[in-house]
């Protein structure tokens, strides 16, 4: 019995599909089992597309201050300067100031004053009330607190009842490179 040439062309284009997709399996399969040598695990994903795909991103919008020359972004919980990853931040940024020689990051439970170099000099977690903005008055730093407005001179030790109106730190939107900087590091 004699087939039909037209199942034997179809035959052979499945033939040819079943190979190619045996190969990538043994090229891939490969590869995974020497990911210390080639160093996969060193090599991170950046194409906006792809993450995207796979959900990998930011599930709130970005919150951005501009402190300085600098921005200090938060993305769910992950606090970056520039595009520098913060690893002892948590919590959702309420607001940040720029001092003198010091950067103060606020959280709804706790205050963050950072160096020029985003390293942590102090985490003040007694802070009257829940935080809802931070700001500056003349030299002193201020919090907006749930039980009022307050200020502190002496580096976050006190916190002293004010009457007068200090400048608040405003959420901005940074330039669309600080911004793909951040979702790049976000991202890993």
């Amino acid at each position: 019995m004699q087939l039909d040439p037209w199942v034997l062309r179809w035959h052979g284009h499945f033939g040819v599909l079943a190979s190619i997709f045996v190969i990538i399996l043994i090229v891939t399969g490969i590869a995974l089992n020497h990911t210390e040598r080639l160093q996969l695990d060193a090599k991170f994903v950046g194409s906006g597309w792809l993450l995207d795909w796979y959900g990998i991103g930011a599930d709130a919008p970005p919150v951005s201050f501009k402190v300085g020359k600098s921005w200090l972004t938060e993305v769910d919980g992950h606090l970056f300067l520039d595009s520098v990853s913060i690893p002892v931040f948590t919590g959702v940024l309420v607001g940040a100031t720029r001092g003198e020689s010091s950067i103060l990051v606020g959280a709804p439970s706790a205050l963050y004053l950072f160096d020029d170099d985003a390293q942590l000099i102090e985490k003040v977690s007694r802070v009257p009330g829940t935080i809802m903005r931070v700001g500056r008055l003349d030299e002193a730093y201020c919090i907006d607190s749930s039980e009022g407005v307050f200020s502190s001179k002496d580096g976050l030790l006190t916190w002293d009842r004010t009457d007068r109106e200090p400048v608040w730190a405003v959420a901005l939107e940074p330039p669309a490179k600080v911004m793909e900087s951040v979702l790049l590091a976000f991202r890993g």
